[in-house]
């Protein structure tokens, strides 16, 4: 520490409330938390992001199998949007997806067509 710095520690469980509901560390005063729903397409992804999980309010909404609309799994989590979220989502490539809610997936797919135009 360099001398006349003096070290200021945050308050009692605050990196424990900051953390809380976000992926990553980015945090955006006054952002809203949403519930969403992410499905896998492929049993290793369901099973990468079972074991793996995006964040820890994440759990199993639709166990992996075969449903009447498709083969997939879903899990549900309740986190604030941030570029670390979306990161994650992307890692994953085709094999996850938001199902839910609607502004997040629209806000994604955005943010994927402005993508794919700088490949084009």
């Amino acid at each position: 520490m360099r001398p006349g710095i003096e070290y200021i520690a945050a308050p009692p469980l605050f990196y424990e409330h900051f953390f809380k509901d976000i992926v990553g560390v980015s945090h955006t005063k006054d952002t809203t938390k949403y519930d969403m729903v992410l499905r896998a397409h492929t049993y290793y992804m369901y099973k990468l992001t079972e074991t793996k999980p995006i964040h820890l309010s994440q759990s199993i909404a639709t166990p992996w199998g075969d449903h009447e609309d498709g083969t997939y799994g879903e899990f549900s989590l309740k986190v604030e949007v941030n570029n670390e979220f979306f990161g994650r989502i992307l890692q994953m490539g085709a094999g996850l997806e938001i199902v839910s809610p609607k502004e997040v997936r629209d806000l994604f797919k955005q943010r994927v067509k402005d993508l794919a135009k700088l490949y084009e």
